[in-house]
């Protein structure tokens, strides 16, 4: 099956719409199992508490631990064979993490 242009289109404005009107966005955790630094970013409704950054239309939901601990940091992706999100800038010690993983 194929969709034409004006299809695909309605479609993808209908799921935009969609992540808008719930508060849909990308929460950032750490993960338990793994190193301090290490990080998982998944789709995720806000929830109480949460610190909420928005950039670039985007949303990211950081429990209060995890904003703390990510004060002064930045998320970045390296485009490379090797790519992945990571941490950097951070003048916390939560360091660079080529290993974090988005589900």
């Amino acid at each position: 099956m194929n969709t034409s242009r004006r299809a695909a289109k309605a479609l993808n404005e209908k799921l935009t719409g969609m992540f808008y009107a719930e508060d849909i966005g990308f929460r950032v955790m750490k993960n338990s199992d793994g190193p301090d630094k290490d990080i998982t970013i998944m789709l995720d409704k806000k929830s109480h508490g949460d610190e909420v950054i928005e950039t670039s239309g985007i949303k990211l939901f950081l429990d209060p631990e995890v904003a703390v601990s990510l004060k002064n940091c930045e998320l970045d992706y390296r485009a490379t064979p090797e790519a992945g999100f990571l941490i950097k800038r951070c003048r916390s010690k939560v360091h660079q993490n080529p290993n974090a993983t988005i589900q």
